[in-house]
């Protein structure tokens, strides 16, 4: 009986092991070169993203966590949400575009979708 109870604990304490994207995990600011630009995106604490390209700022827009993954509503791209997931390493990569309650599959090759986190 004391065993069966051990195994029980175990398997409900390694269920939960996935550990939740916090804010704070994500607040700070991130670069990539997407096309031949510099990219930058700062993830600020009142929940506001700016998005810098080669240095000029872009436009600002809103950001939260949904489901473990980053969610930036970007009116800029006619209403899509743009979909991030947190790296092992705290960069962020973008997986998914979301249109319409769709969501679309970032191709895995598409290259530099993946900002390294730097602040």
């Amino acid at each position: 009986m004391k065993n069966l109870l051990i195994l029980i604990t175990i398997m409900l304490v390694g269920g939960c092991s996935k550990t939740p994207i916090l804010e704070e995990s994500v607040i700070g600011e991130y670069e990539a070169e997407v096309d031949g630009q510099k990219r930058k995106d700062v993830y600020l604490e009142n929940g506001v993203r700016e998005w810098y390209v080669n240095g000029r700022r872009s436009f600002t827009t809103k950001w939260s966590i949904v489901d473990g993954e980053i969610h930036v509503p970007n009116s800029y791209f006619r209403g899509r949400i743009l979909v991030y997931r947190i790296n092992k390493d705290k960069s962020i990569t973008k997986i998914a575009i979301m249109k319409d309650g769709k969501r679309t599959e970032q191709p895995k090759m598409t290259v530099g979708w993946t900002y390294k986190k730097i602040k």
